[in-house]
């Protein structure tokens, strides 16, 4: 049945997003028109490194994360200081202002929207990570995870597989 006050498009996926501190989200943003930006070996690794910075630094609190060449998928974490919406945001910033700089290009990188769903239980976490780390090979990008460079988990007992 057709709802004349229903929402659709970028504030329908708005609607409902709560940010609730220490919960575990899976994000999936996706490049301009679903542009593969993130094909090449140099704007792959751009993106990578940043991600890589962003935790290092505390910035983001990324448990797993896989840059594909035309979208990104990540596991994180936050904490009682961001909201999603700001923590998603620094990640669009950062990534974006790399690969561009890395393309020698400008203008729109991401698409407006993203997609994300809380993460409520702990084999629920072990399944996201299964889907981000054998996402390249669903692709037919690789054949086995250590064959794709732009992955990574971190956040497992401090372990870190960069």
């Amino acid at each position: 049945m057709f709802n004349p006050n229903a929402q659709s498009g970028h504030a329908a996926l708005r609607k409902g997003r709560h940010s609730r501190p220490y919960q575990h989200y899976f994000i999936t943003v996706c490049c301009t028109q679903r542009n593969a930006l993130m094909a090449s070996d140099g704007a792959a690794k751009a993106a990578a490194m940043t991600l890589h910075k962003l935790h290092a630094d505390g910035h983001l609190n990324l448990l797993a994360w896989v840059v594909m060449p035309d979208h990104l998928h990540v596991l994180l974490q936050l904490d009682e200081s961001k909201s999603l919406a700001v923590a998603v945001g620094r990640m669009h910033s950062c990534i974006a202002k790399a690969v561009n700089k890395s393309l020698g290009r400008v203008g729109t990188f991401w698409q407006q929207a993203y997609y994300e769903s809380a993460v409520r239980h702990e084999g629920d976490t072990t399944r996201v990570i299964r889907y981000i780390v054998n996402n390249p090979i669903k692709a037919g990008l690789a054949e086995t995870p250590g064959n794709y460079p732009y992955w990574n988990i971190t956040g497992w007992n401090g372990v870190s597989f960069w």
